[in-house]
């Protein structure tokens, strides 16, 4: 492949590039007397050329070789008159000596006819033998046998010494400039074809297949060893082929190709190439510009990337399967960095937190308004994997979860690359255990009432009996109307408050939770509760008062139930009295009151139980119907009352309510319909 040079904007790989200014040189020539060029040998070369462009050039040292002393003295006196720097020798020895020890030597003029000793196209010679100068001879010889002696010598210059100082003068111009130009073209020959050396050694002996095309008609022009071994055919093969019978992609997908090629800014390009074999394989080829010959040429490197290319389209497949998995999994993921930032997170996710996916990317979770969770992810980032359940605000702060938040450290030899946090959401399963915590409780209650029922029921029996004895007895004793009548009398008003009280807890002993629906008047139902809770509650020095309306109807409901209901509401109002007392001096009062009202559209009577002490809070009124919820202090009672009397004004189509008093305190109001529209059970 002589005759290469690489074009100045191609590569032949990331490992070598040639100069962008090189190209080749036309064949070196020096001029000679007769006139023509003729070749300099490059090993004579120990020069460079000094370009002076426009600054001030240095002063050129000329060798004037004259045996004559007169013309010596009067030749160096118009060198240095031109402006040289002059040397001088006096014979042929002398000359040579000179020439050969001194360091900064330009030119030398050399007269022929020296004398004894050698002659000057002896001593030209001896100096040419060791060092490359141009030599012009100046002698006052015009024969043309003299000329031809010497014109194999030197090729710089024959001046006669008549000739003027205006032909001296141009001819040592002439011949430095000559020899400057000799030795720019010497090294440009030198370098081209030390490039093409370099060139055919890497083209030949590089592993990587190399082809060279001619890019109008596809032909490939040449291909190093390693193409013939990848691709299967003989080089003879090859360079009779073209590109299109070894890339197996229609025109239409090449196009595609190099256009992808240029939107993505690489300057390679992915075909499929068939071996010989019939076997294709995935490629990648770095092509460009060389010239060849005067032409044009693509310069191809193939490398193979079948292996590659496969593995590119598993690890996308895969990541595709991982990206489906972590978006369609219903379970939150998060990932962080090892600057605990979130990196990424999946759509259950987004939509357990109630954020937009991109609000939530670039978070630190280190600063994130809930710090209830921070030191779980912050133990996480040291390495250790961390559980967090309970409850969590999200980042915006309008929504209240109960998560399973399970964190794991992503490690990357001895630190830690940031992590993957699993986040459940267990608020409706919460709820559903809270709800069957609240069933189960109420169930324990009932069977506690229950029992205590059972127990009440008991006790009323036992003493029932003896004291319908202390009664009859004293009863005795008043008919006798004895000096003890009055004793007695006593004893048979204190002995009917406690039949009263007995009255009651039989009342109350025969609470069921689905018990028959009765028609009772609102008068018993009340002297029913006030009969238990009258003389506790003025025991706490409490003034109870009951207030009853007019022509009040009769109930169809449950009674017990609603006797539990107003015994609460009272209990109630008993304990805010008494705890607003430990915080300032109160009178206590309790009002409980019933009138007939209308309840959506139907005849209701409405019980107010209506207290003087502190009232309900407004931030409590939203909760205190909640299971479990209790303002009592250090959570006496289960929390439960409340939430029970609410569901049992519910189950009979009614309505329990608290709002303020205008004493300060709390109303309670169980509105509960004349005619209750419930199924017996």
């Amino acid at each position: 492949m002589r005759g290469f040079a690489l074009s100045k904007d191609f590569a032949l790989s990331k490992d070598f590039a040639l100069s962008k200014d090189f190209r080749v040189a036309p064949g070196l020539f020096d001029f000679h007397a007769r006139g023509g060029y003729s070749e300099i040998p490059a090993n004579t070369v120990d020069r460079k050329p000094r370009p002076w462009g426009n600054l001030m050039p240095p002063q050129i040292t000329i060798l004037l070789v004259e045996d004559e002393p007169v013309v010596r003295l009067a030749t160096r006196r118009k060198l240095e008159h031109f402006g040289y720097a002059v040397v001088t020798a006096e014979n042929g020895l002398s000359a040579v000596q000179t020439a050969l020890s001194l360091d900064q030597l330009d030119l030398i003029l050399m007269d022929i006819d020296l004398g004894e000793g050698i002659d000057g196209t002896e001593a030209a010679g001896r100096i040419l033998s060791s060092k490359t100068l141009p030599i012009v001879f100046h002698t006052s010889h015009a024969e043309r046998d003299m000329v031809e002696r010497v014109r194999n010598i030197t090729r710089y210059g024959y001046v006669l010494k008549d000739s003027g100082d205006f032909v001296l003068q141009s001819s040592i111009e002439m011949a430095l400039d000559l020899f400057s130009a000799h030795l720019a073209q010497n090294a440009a020959t030198e370098a081209y074809k030390e490039s093409e050396s370099r060139y055919r050694s890497l083209f030949e002996n590089r592993h990587t297949p190399m082809l060279v095309i001619e890019p109008e008609t596809g032909t490939i022009v040449d291909a190093n060893p390693a193409a013939s071994l990848f691709y299967g055919y003989q080089h003879s093969q090859l360079v009779s082929m073209t590109i299109m019978q070894i890339n197996v992609m229609t025109t239409e997908e090449i196009r595609s190709e190099m256009e992808r090629a240029r939107l993505e800014l690489r300057n390679h390009f992915l075909f499929r190439h068939r071996l010989a074999s019939g076997e294709t394989r995935s490629v990648e080829v770095h092509s460009g510009p060389i010239s060849y010959g005067g032409k044009t040429l693509l310069y191809s490197i193939i490398i193979d990337v079948t292996a590659r290319t496969a593995a590119e389209e598993a690890l996308a497949r895969s990541e595709w399967t991982y990206r489906m998995l972590f978006e369609s999994i219903p379970t939150g993921i998060l990932h962080f960095s090892a600057l605990g930032v979130i990196t990424e997170v999946n759509a259950a996710f987004v939509t357990i937190v109630g954020s937009k996916r991109e609000s939530l990317l670039g978070l630190d979770i280190t600063t994130i308004p809930d710090k209830r969770i921070v030191p779980y992810f912050i133990e996480a980032l040291s390495g250790k994997p961390s559980l967090y359940h309970g409850p969590y605000q999200t980042i915006t702060g309008k929504k209240e979860l109960f998560v399973r938040v399970r964190i794991t450290p992503l490690p990357a030899g001895d630190r830690c690359n940031g992590g993957i946090a699993v986040v459940e959401d267990l608020t409706d399963e919460k709820h559903r255990e809270d709800e069957r915590e609240m069933i189960e409780s109420r169930l324990r209650d009932e069977q506690r009432l229950s029992s205590v029922g059972t127990l009440a029921d008991g006790i009323a029996h036992e003493v029932n009996n003896p004291l319908m004895a202390v009664i009859n007895l004293a009863q005795l004793i008043v008919d006798r109307k004895t000096a003890e009548a009055p004793l007695a009398g006593e004893i048979i008003r204190e002995g009917e408050r406690i039949a009263s009280i007995v009255r009651g807890l039989m009342t109350f002993s025969n609470n069921e939770r689905y018990a028959q629906v009765e028609e009772i008047s609102v008068q018993n139902l009340i002297e029913g509760v006030t009969a238990l809770t009258g003389e506790i509650i003025r025991h706490d020095d409490i003034d109870l008062q009951v207030q009853l309306g007019e022509d009040l109807p009769t109930l169809a409901c449950r009674p017990q139930q609603i006797r539990q209901v107003l015994l609460n509401l009272l209990t109630n109002a008993r304990d805010a009295i008494n705890t607003a007392r430990n915080k300032h001096p109160l009178q206590g009062v309790i009002t409980l009151r019933c009138i007939p009202v209308l309840h959506e559209q139907q005849a209701a009577v409405r019980f107010e139980v209506e207290d003087n002490g502190d009232g309900v809070p407004d931030q409590n009124a939203t909760y205190i119907f909640d299971p479990f919820y209790t303002t009592k202090p250090g959570r006496k009672g289960p929390g439960l009352g409340l939430s029970v009397s609410w569901g049992i004004a519910r189950e009979h189509g009614g309505l329990l309510t608290v709002s303020a008093s205008s004493r300060g305190g709390a109303v309670f109001a169980l509105t509960i319909p004349l005619k209750v529209k419930t199924e017996n059970k």
